[in-house]
């Protein structure tokens, strides 16, 4: 008997699959350069329960491999999930980059639904946008990406509760109200972690913007002794500047172990970066205001013109904002009210 000619490579059949075709997605096995989303796989899935023999046979030989494609092209499926009742499901991947991305489908007619599996999306995203370095947090994104892809799939599997015939009222409410409760479990743990590193971003910025006041201070110290001596105290000017800067960065270290830093997470490394970098020079120039309210009297009293002194209140006044500029309202209100009498003389004259 003469040889069978080997099938063509790419062709239905030389993945198995010998009889008429009547789904479309063969040709796409055989381009590696087309693209195969978890969306085509979820579609052929669901005809696996057809009615027509031919079809749920054709379906069974064609799913795996397009989702094996899908995972070659794209990258490793670390966990799936495939509904039973309608057309959806969930699938989490280590990209080729070492980020993590979920991929779903979800065909249902609650609005609900649609609105947690947005969400989970959106949390995905934001990992992704603050641990900009997959190979470095690769632990840290792969515990918070599978938290999100455990919530997302309990949302598709509440989908299928829903949509599953024999499912009683209380069934399809327990399950909605479940899939609210994992998304937002989901929705902390995600913004508590992206908090914590969009301020540590924010800390070393503040810690580069200490450093570079610690020169400047020195060289408004050394030009005050230099050339203003007579006009201003060096030393209280270096102590204010210098220890509101460092008051600064404590403010910081402590707003951060009480989780009251509050930061957009969403701005851009860099913009983290620089907005720290300026509390040290707003708290240095918090402290140099405040020492010269004293020392020139504005506030009344006598003021101790030691260096501890100077680098006490240039402290309070980088750390606590509220302190500072409740002395610099003070001052004002003071010139304010000195100019009162030269504006009557004037007016009386």
């Amino acid at each position: 008997m003469p040889e069978q000619p080997s099938p063509e490579p790419g062709s239905p059949a030389f993945y198995g699959w010998t009889q008429k075709t009547r789904l479309g997605l063969w040709s796409a096995l055989a381009k590696p350069d087309r693209l195969i989303t978890f969306g085509n796989y979820v579609g052929i899935h669901e005809l696996r329960k057809h009615e027509e023999e031919d079809l749920k046979a054709e379906a069974r030989v064609l799913a795996p491999l397009l989702l094996d494609a899908f995972e070659e092209r794209t990258g490793q499926i670390l966990n799936k999930f495939v509904c039973t009742h309608i057309r959806g499901g969930a699938a989490l991947l280590r990209l080729h980059n070492k980020s993590f991305e979920l991929h779903t489908v979800l065909n249902t007619g609650s609005a609900e639904l649609v609105a947690l599996e947005a969400q989970c999306h959106r949390l995905i995203g934001d990992i992704r946008t603050v641990f900009t370095r997959p190979d470095r947090d690769s632990d840290s994104t792969r515990v918070l990406s599978e938290a999100v892809y455990s919530a997302a799939s309990r949302v598709l599997a509440a989908a299928d509760v829903i949509a599953a015939p024999n499912s009683t009222a209380d069934d399809k409410l327990n399950a909605l109200q479940t899939a609210k409760t994992d998304v937002t479990q989901a929705t902390e743990r995600v913004s508590a972690a992206v908090q914590r590193q969009a301020r540590l971003t924010y800390f070393f910025g503040a810690l580069a913007g200490g450093a570079a006041m610690i020169i400047v201070c020195a060289v408004i110290g050394w030009l005050s002794a230099r050339f203003w001596a007579a006009r201003v105290d060096p030393g209280a000017v270096l102590a204010s500047t210098l220890f509101g800067a460092l008051g600064a960065i404590v403010s910081v270290v402590q707003r951060m172990a009480k989780d009251n830093l509050v930061l957009d997470y969403n701005a851009p490394k860099r913009q983290l970066v620089i907005l720290g970098s300026f509390r040290p020079v707003v708290g240095a120039i918090f402290g140099a205001v405040v020492q010269f309210i004293l020392t020139g009297g504005l506030l009344g009293g006598a003021v101790n013109p030691s260096f501890g002194v100077f680098a006490l209140l240039g402290f309070v006044s980088g750390f606590s904002e509220r302190f500072a500029t409740d002395m610099i309202e003070r001052a004002g209100q003071v010139l304010a009210t000195s100019d009162r009498p030269d504006q009557t003389v004037r007016s009386g004259s």
